[in-house]
């Protein structure tokens, strides 16, 4: 029996490999990685668990492969005993897959393909894991459920409508989880002592708040999942694909720890964090522990005027700095050769230039105050079909067509639909 607390540590949304604006962040990344190595060690962790989206593609850099690689064996000689990982809809499952048993050897287990719930409860076994300590008395069980592409989570039905669709994708979740669920208990029961049962899933719940990266491209479907698609045999459940931390349905047992790093200018005023969490054996204590900003980033907005005096007071703080200039002034001849002249040869990089004074003129159709920035996909998409005078009788089917193909843009090129 285990004397000390179980310590677990939930992360997810990694995205190693990610680039802004076509710059590198690896420096990011790897001095995120040393951080989480010394608070594993500062903390005594003995489970650490990365909900998803690792990479932030299916066929990450050969730089991001070596941080991921070389962040795990690092694992080996400290506290955490076990590593669960799954995968997100950026990830390949096959490329996760690769090095499973390579990987089973320093105690980092990877769950990156799901099994599908209506070929029989078997087909999930694979996902529900008992983790051990050193001398090999069990410390939690784990229901790793990776990414669920729709391939596993239903069949296809001639004539049927978004609607149905969803519909079945909101069941089809619920069926997984709670067979995954059943299989914990069962386990458990055969342990014949209360441990720890936590699940992990990489999905979009409903009231979750996503930032523009992936704000509404889960419409309906996957965005409809509510804390109760998820059993109460499990103690936690640890989330990843939203960027921002958050709790689920108010129950604080089930969230997200969102990303550890800012993916854009448009979650640079978050703070990140990753969850720190104690077992005794039931679950005692939920402690967000906040990331460390390792690379200065700032949005300027304003007319020319504002925009030229901001740059200067973050030039003169001689920091390195990333910049987004969101510009709604008049119109300037050579914008951009004017913004970037006034950081040249210092340490502050403009990454991006948005004229909204030019956005608005060409999108036709924003009420003052109004940016692009703000609104939804769903909504650029409704105000295109006003300008374009689509009839009422056919918008639903557009608009469902519409939300077909932002799913399909998120996911991992392996799981797309064939044409």
């Amino acid at each position: 029996m285990r004397k000390n607390p179980l310590k677990v540590l939930h992360t997810s949304d990694w995205h190693l490999g990610h680039s802004l604006y076509g710059v590198k962040r690896d420096e990011e990344f790897s001095a995120f990685l040393d951080w989480m190595l010394k608070t594993i060690v500062e903390n005594q962790v003995d489970v650490l668990l990365i909900a998803g989206d690792i990479f932030d593609n299916g066929n990450p850099s050969n730089r991001a492969r070596s941080l991921y690689y070389t962040f795990l064996s690092r694992l080996f000689n400290t506290s955490c005993q076990q590593v669960v990982v799954i995968s997100g809809n950026h990830d390949s499952p096959s490329f996760l897959d690769a090095p499973t048993d390579v990987l089973k050897a320093i105690h980092v287990h990877t769950v990156a393909t799901p099994g599908a719930v209506m070929d029989g409860d078997g087909a999930v076994e694979h996902e529900v894991l008992v983790l051990r300590d050193a001398a090999g008395e069990p410390m939690a069980i784990v229901a790793a459920v990776p990414f669920l592409p729709d391939r596993v989570l239903r069949t296809l039905s001639l004539g049927e409508d978004a609607a149905d669709r969803e519909g079945k994708i909101r069941k089809a979740i619920r069926a997984h989880y709670d067979a995954v669920a059943k299989i914990a208990a069962q386990k458990q029961a055969a342990l014949g002592r209360n441990v720890p049962v936590v699940a992990m899933g990489h999905l979009f719940a409903a009231g979750g708040k996503a930032t523009d990266g992936i704000r509404d491209l889960y419409v309906g479907g996957l965005g409809q999942v509510d804390a109760s698609a998820f059993s109460d045999v499990f103690d936690y459940v640890a989330l990843g694909h939203l960027h921002v931390p958050q709790v689920v349905g108010g129950n604080p047992r089930i969230r997200y720890c969102g990303s550890p790093l800012p993916m854009g200018f448009n979650e640079v005023a978050q703070a990140k964090q990753v969850t720190l969490l104690t077992f005794n054996p039931n679950l005692q204590d939920i402690r967000a522990l906040e990331v460390p900003v390792f690379q200065k980033m700032v949005r300027v907005t304003g007319d020319l005027d504002v925009v030229l005096s901001k740059l200067g007071e973050l030039v003169a703080s001689e920091d390195n700095i990333w910049v987004e200039v969101v510009y709604s002034g008049e119109r300037v001849a050579d914008l951009s050769r004017v913004l970037h002249r006034a950081v040249e040869n210092t340490d502050v990089r403009i990454l991006r230039i948005q004229n909204e004074n030019l956005k608005m003129t060409s999108f036709g159709m924003l009420p003052e105050g109004e940016t692009l920035q703000n609104l939804s996909p769903e909504t650029v998409f409704e105000r295109l079909m006003d300008k374009r005078g689509v009839p009422l009788e056919k918008r639903e089917r557009l608009m469902a067509m519409y939300r077909e193909v932002l799913i399909e843009l998120q996911k991992a090129p392996e799981d797309r639909d064939e044409a």
